[in-house]
């Protein structure tokens, strides 16, 4: 996910984030409003070859995968749409229950969350976002490392907390245990690298 400004305000509700302009994205983590900036060219290149994958894997089953933006709306209990305090935007996102989804996203919880990597987002990505999606039990967090090339897959445990169960790199083939029969190979979703030059 790409870097984000802090809005100086009051903590907020999703009531107040459908009154943002257009055109920006915004989370809310807990309450608090982040702005995202717009992602770099790797990192839409990233997103766009694993959309089409998870497509193309997904076509004629109920699950469904959506790309940013698209609001995740994770509850901590019964409250309102309107009133919830935690709404991201996922780099990808695979939903299973039609039922609930919105006009702007889905409320629920995923079954797997992707998040790519930009210059500046790592903490947001590897801390906050994964605390945020660990408690809300998310039970497969994939986060993609484009200047590492290598993608780290995270499976939810019994016990709810995250293990690190695969580090994919280039010579592999990304398979998921909550898709049994999934298989993406990872070369070809980086970008090429440039030849190096004296």
């Amino acid at each position: 996910m790409s870097t984000m400004k802090q809005e100086p305000d009051s903590k907020k509700t999703y009531s107040d984030l459908l009154e943002y302009p257009d055109g920006q994205r915004w989370e809310l983590f807990d309450g608090v409003p982040k702005l995202q900036a717009s992602p770099g060219w790797q990192h839409q290149f990233t997103s766009g070859q694993l959309h089409f994958s998870l497509m193309a894997y997904l076509k004629g089953k109920t699950c469904q995968v959506f790309a940013a933006p698209f609001d995740v709306m994770l509850a901590k209990g019964d409250e309102s749409d309107f009133a919830l305090n935690t709404v991201v935007q996922p780099d990808l996102v695979i939903v299973c229950d039609p039922s609930r989804l919105r006009r702007t996203g889905y409320r629920g919880v995923p079954r797997l969350v992707v998040e790519i990597i930009s210059p500046g987002s790592a903490k947001q990505d590897m801390l906050i976002k994964y605390q945020i999606y660990q408690r809300a039990g998310v039970s497969s967090y994939w986060i993609v490392q484009p200047e590492e090339r290598n993608i780290l897959q995270h499976h939810l445990t019994e016990t709810g907390i995250y293990e690190l169960i695969n580090v994919a790199t280039e010579s592999d083939v990304l398979t998921e245990p909550e898709f049994p029969d999934l298989e993406i190979p990872i070369a070809g979703l980086f970008p090429l690298l440039p030849p190096e030059t004296d």
